[in-house]
């Protein structure tokens, strides 16, 4: 809006100083001063109304564009959280990274469970067997925490988790 403020002024001075019709000078040139003209102002006036105006219409033009821009940032914003929601639904390790950061150590067991039965081989299954040790740990149950920590160990031998599971079983929680 500032811009379109700068914009008629400059307009404005453009048009009230530069003559576009000299020959319709009032003044009259004497020896001692020289021509200046005297701009036909209505005109000028005119000219700048024209401006205001299709300065308007086009402020106006950008502000419908603007909230229509809006709207659409919101619908895809909305259809994005669902899409986001449905497809952390559809993925128990997700859903068990989120319980897990939430310290909701049972439902992040039920999840990691639920992800490595259905993926044996997944990418992440070895990251969920030591999540399940650590929720055990945490929920001090020393048993089950040893079973996952025994896994660890038996596949995946040379694993950062597995030298972390072996401190477990020398360390156990106590009670």
């Amino acid at each position: 809006m500032k811009a379109g403020i700068y914009l008629i002024f400059f307009l404005f001075n453009a048009c009230v100083l530069t003559p576009k019709h000299p020959q319709t000078s009032n003044t009259k040139a004497t020896p001692e001063t020289k021509s200046v003209p005297t701009p036909d102002l209505s005109f000028k006036l005119s000219e700048i109304e024209k401006y205001l105006r299709d300065i308007r219409g086009q402020v106006e033009i950008l502000d419908k564009k603007q909230k229509d821009q809006a709207t659409l940032i919101q619908e895809l914003d909305a259809r994005l959280t669902k899409l986001s929601k449905a497809q952390i639904e559809r993925d128990p390790f997700k859903q068990a990274e989120i319980f897990f950061q939430q310290e909701k150590w049972k439902s992040a067991i039920v999840y990691y469970e639920k992800y490595r039965k259905n993926n044996t081989t997944g990418l992440f299954y070895m990251k969920a067997t030591f999540q399940i040790g650590l929720c055990f740990k945490k929920l001090k149950m020393e048993k089950e925490m040893q079973v996952f920590a025994q896994e660890l160990i038996d596949r995946f031998p040379k694993s950062e988790e597995t030298k972390i599971a072996r401190e477990w079983l020398k360390k156990p929680n106590k009670k």
